[in-house]
């Protein structure tokens, strides 16, 4: 299995992936892996900065990372790099569930120590997060439900949104 997983931050896209490979026959365990974009898209702070990695770094790691697994999940918003990594892909997934599920699971999301050092740092960016998930639906760049709905369409093998 070659999977993407697209959606909106606590869409539900981690644990799809999670339970996705955690179903790849017992042969096949030791040969899985599932990044997270957010991963590869950002570099360390530099003096408390956090900047954007460019589009060739990061795709140049997403490709490393798919040459190291023979089953692998990759999820995020990132819609620009979904959209270059979608002809190695088998299966893309869209979740798609209403905005209040969103929310809610971003506020009592538990502590991604990969993302923060502290969970109050993290409870600190929740204001912040929960106002960049609220504009999902009317937002125009490639984090957006317009750009997330036209990777799926316009992706030709097996494809699943899910809305709940």
């Amino acid at each position: 299995m070659q999977a993407i997983i697209i959606g909106n931050s606590g869409a539900g896209k981690t644990t799809l992936a999670r339970q996705l490979l955690s179903d790849v026959s017992s042969d096949d365990r030791n040969d899985h892996a599932i990044l997270n974009l957010d991963s590869i898209a950002w570099d360390e702070p530099v003096d408390g900065q956090v900047r954007r990695r460019s589009f060739d770094d990061s795709f140049a790691e997403m490709n490393r990372f798919i040459r190291q697994s023979k089953h692998w999940a990759i999820e995020g918003c990132y819609g620009e790099l979904i959209e270059a990594i979608m002809p190695k892909a088998t299966v893309l997934y869209w979740l798609d569930p209403p905005l209040e599920t969103c929310l809610d699971r971003c506020r009592h999301r538990a502590w991604e120590p990969d993302k923060f050092a502290t969970l109050d740092e993290q409870n600190v960016a929740l204001a912040y997060l929960l106002e960049w998930v609220a504009t999902y639906e009317n937002r125009d760049d490639e984090f957006g439900r317009a750009y997330h709905s036209r990777l799926f369409n316009q992706f030709t093998r097996e494809k699943h949104r899910l809305v709940n």
